[in-house]
């Protein structure tokens, strides 16, 4: 994944940033089940994007609180493929949101 991101200073201490990625996400099964010898494996990529922001508050020279807002989606919402042992395998990719926060040093 590739990201853009941009950071404003409104404050010696407070910042706010934002930015955008693109890239590609990958979906992979490997599945045995050892009753009924059933294996199944097999990816299929996707592309995929991402949009973020978040705010830091400088506690000091090196260390900062932050909080970041993360959506990552992918832009065809479905996945298959046919492997030698089950056939069409098929699913779906999720969007993913996160909120991350914490210190960085």
């Amino acid at each position: 994944m590739a990201n853009l991101a941009y950071a404003h200073q409104f404050t010696d201490t407070f910042s706010a940033f934002f930015g955008a990625g693109a890239g590609l996400a990958k979906a992979e099964t490997d599945f045995k089940r050892l009753s009924g010898f059933v294996r199944s494996d097999g990816d299929d990529t996707k592309i995929a994007a991402q949009v973020f922001g978040g705010l830091a508050y400088d506690v000091s020279d090196t260390v900062s609180l932050f909080a970041k807002y993360s959506y990552f989606f992918t832009i065809e919402d479905s996945f298959e493929f046919t492997n030698e042992y089950t056939g069409l395998v098929d699913g779906e990719f999720g969007d993913e949101k996160t909120i991350i926060y914490g210190w960085r040093l």
